[in-house]
C-alpha cells in the first residue's frame, strides 16, 4: 500500500475527559506523569484540563504548561471570556471551545432553554475572535452536532473560521454515528467548508469509536481525539493506542511521528493511575493482544508470527506469549523446555508424556511455563526411579 505524506494530528484528552471516567481523578503528580509520557510518545496536543472548573485544576493546568514538553497545552472553555482568560492565565497554547448545539442539550441545560440559534453563532463568534486576539490556538467544537441540523452546524462553523478558528470538530456526544455516517459526514463538511482543518472527537457507546475514528481519517480528517485504554464519559473514548495501529495497519495514512513502542507502558500507567483494569481481550495492549493457546496456532506463530498476528508486538511495546492449557500442543511444550529452561534433548516419548499431563492438569487450572517445567522434572524423576 502507497503511504500518503499527509499528517493527521493527535489531540489526546485524557487528561480532561479522561478522568471524566466514573470514579477518576488524576492527582497533580500523576497528571505531570502522564503529560510527560504522552509528550514521549509524540502526541501533538494534550488536553491538560477545564481550568474554570477550580483553582486546583487551573494550578495543575498551569503546571503542566511549565514543563517544557513539544505538545502544544490546550484546555477546555465555554464561550465566554473569563473561561479565555483562564487558558490564556494558564499558559496554554490554544483552548478548546464547546457550545451545546443539539434541541434536547439546550432543553436540558435551563440557563440554555430557548436561546435563538443566531444567539448561539453570535456567542461563538465573539469568543473565537477574543481567543485570537489572545494569540491562542482555537479548536472549536459544536457539542453533540451529530445529533444538530447539519446545515446549522455548517453555518456555525463557517461563521468560526472566518473569525479565526484555527480546526472544527465532528462532536459525536452519544455516540449516533456509525463508521459510514463518520466517513460521510467529515467528507461532506470538509468539501462544503472548503477544506478547513477538521477534528473528531468521538465516544464509544456502542463500541466504534475506533472505527468512527478510522471512517473518518480515510475521509480526511486533519485530527483525531483520543485517550489513553479509551478511558472517558460512560463507555468510553476512542483509544489512542487502537486508532494509532489501526489507521498505520489498515489506511494509506500513518502515524510516523508517533512512538507505538511506548504504548504498552503507557497502558500500564493508565491503569495503575486510573484503577480502571481492562479486559484482556483489550486489542492492541490488552494481555490477550499476543497471546495464543491453541495448539495448531500457536504452533503456526513459531514458524511465521504473521500467520495469527496482525503486527509484531514489539510495535506497542509488548511480545508474543504462549497461554498453558487443555488446547496447548507439543511444539510449544518443547519451545518452552528449549527456550527457558535450555533442556536441549527431549524424547519422543517423554514429550509426548508432558503434554499429556499438561493438558489434564490445564483444564481445570491455567499454567505458566515453570508449571511445564515442574512436571517435566516430575516426569523425568519417575521415569529414574523406575
Amino acid at each position: 500500500m502507497i503511504k500518503s505524506d499527509k499528517k493527521i494530528a493527535i489531540m489526546d484528552n485524557t487528561l480532561r475527559e479522561g478522568e471524566q471516567t466514573a470514579g477518576v481523578a488524576f492527582s497533580k503528580e500523576e497528571k505531570i506523569d502522564i503529560a510527560l509520557k504522552l509528550d514521549q510518545a509524540g502526541v501533538d496536543y494534550i488536553e491538560a484540563g477545564f481550568p474554570a472548573v477550580s483553582e486546583q485544576e487551573f494550578n495543575i493546568i498551569k503546571k503542566v504548561n511549565s514543563l517544557g514538553i513539544k505538545a502544544k497545552i490546550m484546555a477546555l472553555a465555554r464561550t465566554s471570556k473569563a473561561d479565555v482568560d483562564l487558558v490564556y492565565e494558564a499558559g496554554c497554547h490554544g483552548v478548546t471551545f464547546f457550545i451545546p448545539t443539539s434541541e434536547i442539550l439546550l432543553k436540558a441545560k435551563s440557563n440554555m432553554s430557548g436561546i435563538e440559534p443566531q444567539k448561539l453563532i453570535e456567542s461563538s463568534i465573539e469568543a473565537v475572535d477574543y481567543a485570537k486576539r489572545r494569540n491562542l490556538y482555537v479548536a472549536f467544537g459544536a457539542e453533540d452536532s451529530t445529533r444538530t441540523d447539519f446545515e446549522f452546524i455548517l453555518r456555525m462553523y463557517k461563521a468560526v473560521i472566518d473569525a479565526g478558528a484555527d480546526i472544527v470538530a465532528v462532536v459525536d456526544t452519544v455516540s449516533r454515528l456509525t463508521p459510514v455516517d463518520t466517513y460521510n459526514m467529515v467528507k461532506e463538511m470538509k468539501e462544503r467548508l472548503g477544506g478547513a482543518p477538521i477534528s473528531t472527537h468521538l465516544h464509544n457507546d456502542f463500541g466504534m469509536a475506533t472505527a468512527n475514528t478510522v471512517s473518518a481519517v480515510m475521509a480526511g480528517a486533519d485530527q483525531i481525539q483520543t485517550t489513553i485504554n479509551g478511558l472517558g464519559e460512560r463507555a468510553g473514548s476512542p483509544s489512542l493506542q487502537e486508532c494509532v495501529m489501526a489507521v498505520k495497519e489498515l489506511t494509506e495514512y500513518d502515524f510516523n511521528h508517533i512512538n507505538t513502542h511506548i504504548f504498552k507502558e503507557l497502558s500500564n500507567m493508565i491503569i495503575k493511575y486510573s484503577g480502571v483494569n481492562f479486559s484482556p481481550l483489550m486489542p492492541i495492549v490488552g494481555e490477550n493482544a499476543f497471546s495464543h493457546e491453541s495448539g495448531l496456532h500457536a504452533s503456526a506463530v513459531l514458524n511465521d508470527p504473521k500467520s495469527y498476528e496482525p503486527f509484531s508486538p514489539d510495535l506497542v511495546g509488548t511480545q508474543t506469549k504462549f497461554i498453558i492449557g487443555k488446547h496447548t500442543g507439543k511444539n510449544i511444550v518443547k519451545h518452552i523446555l528449549e527456550k527457558t529452561f535450555h533442556i536441549d534433548e527431549i524424547s519422543q516419548e517423554m514429550l509426548q508424556s508432558v503434554v499429556k499431563e499438561v493438558k489434564v492438569k490445564g483444564s481445570s487450572a491455567r499454567l505458566n511455563y515453570d508449571d511445564v517445567f515442574k512436571i517435566y522434572s516430575d516426569i523425568k524423576r519417575r521415569n529414574e526411579n523406575v
